[in-house]
């Protein structure tokens, strides 16, 4: 390969008889900096164009979408960059050989530290094949501990016949390399093989305590597809002929985007619950759809001799069809629902599922009536479903232990309920334990102890169940322990059939020679790193739920009216101030009217001292001009300190009417400068934003928590007369009040 120059800002590349022109930096691809960058190139307002610029030519030129950029990984790679300053570049090599080996290390690390919930919560694995675009087959196996799924292992099923014999093996293998005793469930879909291979492996005496449950998303999903063949529901098949016309002519299509104003969401062949999402999209069209059949850009379609157009028309314009297309939505919308609560990865749990399903039958039987001969169809098809996936397997006994149902229905109750219990206690705790929790179930169901508290009750309906045996189950250690490992199960493997995704974008066509062992690595990586980066946001968005009663002062959602803390703050509202009026000034005047009424008060008070003591030197200088006459002086003494007396009651109750009307002016001002002290917090941030031209910015948390402490200071030490916070029993002057004002706007801005 030869590489010369060609014009200005391009090189020519020459590979064998062929040469392309590459546009690229020269600068910007050397390996090597020339020097330092400078301090005022991080202060230059054009140093972030030329970042993007940069950047968004990699993203280009890779086909790489631009949210991409929005990636926690990106961001620390473009920190970590900056701090570093001038240090090589790594290679593709290095990139693809230590660091790949180095980031599976710390993934391998990072599922290590977990391992320790699996002996509490245990953990259901997961398993599905899968073959990608260059022919290789392989088995894709997850772990699901407490809400948290990772990426354990992948086999190369190349080449095998994938009988139940050939899935045994490999099953066994990962059950012993987590350790069986840790194994509370295997999901995997429906499939003859694998259902074979998992009830030949929990037949043996080892992995008895081990179920083997159907994936639940799946299961609805035939329910789905069973009750789509009915008759009743053949409006989906016009639907579908109406789709394929107007999706049959390019201008037809864009035709109609135009007109609906989006696009119909088309159905898949294996996905039965996105039947749903398709008619349903034509029903939040609809009034889209007969505007334009009416239409005269309707009438002039130049394909309007094709039966398509005929029959379009008379559908989208019939309020039957329209009628017929609503009551399906009704009949198929419970189940669509449960689908998608299984299909959640860290929502579905066991003992949701059974309550799901529960609520999807009273729904359906609400629209269709509980005699009806349609609803007593559609219930034979979903039982028998639902029959096959509760058969062996702890779903019932999860539902008898989840709090909500319990206080709710109290399934306990129930024979069967009770028998199905029984049944998971004994093959999931060994038999001393399993006769300790069974003694313990009659307390839980007769809500005796800790069950029977208010606090339990209003906890099941907020609390995860897990969380809720943790914190309400103590009484009951044994029943406790045999819950928190049911109750925290997935139904679904719907996560396993996720990652099918990283599979066939790290193994394309381009990168169709990749070993096993690298593309194993590759995909790890990728998906549990995904997986941290998920959590560390969940973390954050977690940390911005906290509510800090000092925050909600100066968070700038305090003025909405839903806001709790509102209600204590317009207690005593008065007149706002006018619009011109300087918010900030007012609190400043008023601050300056109290510190001077404290200054008057605190001046006579000094100038009454004065008046005393200059009465009793005058008093002193006659005693000794006048000691002559003994009996004058006794008189004299005698007037003066009558005199005197006199004089101290006047003064004491000047001073005392003096300090009543200054307490009243402080008191009143207080609560003045309290209120004005907020509305300028508001508008000084609503002014600012005006400026700006954009909403006010949400504070971060330690933001809020730092202009929350100063604001608390100001109110509460103007309230209170308390000024503790500065070791003084005095206030401090106006201006000191100006400081933390200002302080107080900064760090709001």
């Amino acid at each position: 390969m030869r590489i010369g120059k060609g014009s200005v800002g391009d090189v020519r590349v020459a590979v064998g008889k062929k040469s392309i022109t590459a546009y690229f930096d020269k600068q910007l691809c050397s390996n090597k900096v020339s020097m330092q960058p400078k301090i005022s190139s991080a202060l230059d307002p054009n140093s972030r164009d030329a970042l993007g610029l940069a950047w968004s030519k990699f993203f280009h030129a890779n086909d790489i979408a631009g949210r991409k950029a929005d990636c926690p990984y990106f961001r620390a790679a473009l920190k970590i960059t900056q701090q570093l300053g001038p240090t090589p570049i790594p290679t593709a090599k290095e990139i693809d050989g230590k660091y790949l080996d180095a980031n599976y290390d710390e993934a391998t690390s990072f599922l290590q530290k977990f391992k320790q919930d699996w002996k509490n919560f245990g953990v259901t694995l997961m398993c599905d094949s899968w073959i990608g675009p260059t022919g290789m087959c392989l088995i894709n196996f997850m772990v699901y501990c407490n809400t948290r799924m990772f990426f354990l292992n992948t086999i190369d099923a190349s080449g095998q016949t994938q009988n139940s014999d050939f899935i045994y093996r490999q099953i066994e293998k990962v059950v012993e390399e987590i350790g069986h005793e840790h194994i509370v469930q295997i999901v995997t879909d429906n499939g003859s093989n694998y259902k074979k291979a998992c009830k030949t492996l929990i037949e043996e005496p080892k992995y008895s305590h081990i179920v083997w449950q159907p994936c639940a998303a799946h299961t609805v999903n035939l329910m789905l597809k069973d009750i789509a063949k009915f008759p009743e529901v053949d409006i989906v098949k016009s639907a579908k002929t109406i789709c394929r016309f107007l999706h049959k002519h390019n201008n037809l299509h864009d035709n109609m985007k135009k007109n609906i104003g989006g696009e119909l969401i088309r159905p898949n062949a294996t996905r039965f619950g996105t039947v749903f999402m398709f008619l349903e999209s034509y029903h939040l069209k609809k009034d889209k759809f007969r505007e334009w059949m009416v239409s005269q850009d309707w009438k002039e379609c130049q394909w309007s001799y094709e039966p398509g157009y005929v029959f379009s028309e008379e559908c989208l314009s019939s309020n039957v069809w329209w009628n017929a297309l609503e009551w399906v939505l009704g009949s198929l919308r419970p189940l669509y629902k449960a689908m998608r609560y299984a299909d959640t990865q860290k929502q579905c749990t066991l003992s949701g599922f059974k309550k799901s399903m529960m609520l999807a039958i009273q729904r359906m039987e609400a629209h269709l009536g509980p005699t009806s001969r349609l609803y007593l169809s559609f219930m034979r098809k979903v039982c028998k479903r639902i029959d096959a996936m509760e058969e062996d397997t702890f779903m019932v006994a999860a539902a008898v232990l989840d709090p909500y149902t319990h206080y709710s229905l109290n399934l306990c109750n129930h024979t069967n309920y009770a028998t199905a219990l029984t049944d998971a206690i004994a093959k999931i705790l060994d038999p001393k334990s399993a006769l300790s929790a069974i003694d313990e179930v009659s307390k839980f169901r007769e809500c005796q102890g800790r069950f029977g508290t208010r606090l339990a009750q209003e906890a099941a309906a907020r609390m995860e169940p897990t969380q809720w045996w943790f914190q309400f189950g103590g009484d009951v250690p044994a029943l406790q322990k045999c819950a928190m490992r049911i109750c925290s199960q997935c139904v679904s493997s719907s996560g396993c059939e996720r990652n099918w995704s990283a599979f066939a974008l790290v193994h394309t066509k381009p990168r169709n020679r990749l070993l096993y062992d690298k593309l194993h690595k590759l995909v790890s990586v990728r998906y549990n790193l995904k997986i941290r980066a998920e959590e560390d946001q969940e973390k954050e968005r977690d940390i911005d739920k906290e509510v800090d009663p000092s925050a909600l002062l100066i968070d700038t959602t305090m003025f909405d009216e839903t806001n709790p803390i509102m209600e204590w703050l317009n207690e005593d509202e008065e007149d706002p101030i006018l619009d011109g009026a300087d918010a900030a000034s007012a609190v400043f005047e008023k601050i300056r009217r109290l510190n001077s009424s404290r200054k008057d008060s605190y001046v006579g008070t000094k100038a009454n001292k004065k008046k005393r003591k200059r009465n009793h030197d005058e008093e002193n200088e006659y005693v000794e001009t006048d000691s002559e006459d003994d009996d004058n002086e006794n008189e004299y003494v005698d007037n003066e300190s009558e005199d005197d007396d006199g004089v101290s009651e006047d003064d004491e109750d000047d001073q005392q009417d003096q300090q009543e009307t200054q307490m009243q002016v402080e008191e009143e001002t207080q609560v003045q400068v309290e209120k004005e002290t907020q509305a300028s917090i508001g508008n000084l941030e609503t002014r600012r934003s005006d400026l700006l031209g954009r909403r006010p910015r949400k504070s971060t948390a330690s933001t809020r928590r730092f202009a929350g402490a100063w604001s608390m200071m100001l109110v509460g030490g103007l309230e209170h007369g308390s000024w503790s916070f500065f070791n003084g029993t005095r206030p401090p002057r106006p201006c000191f009040h100006g400081f933390l004002l200002e302080l107080l706007y900064v760090v709001m801005l």
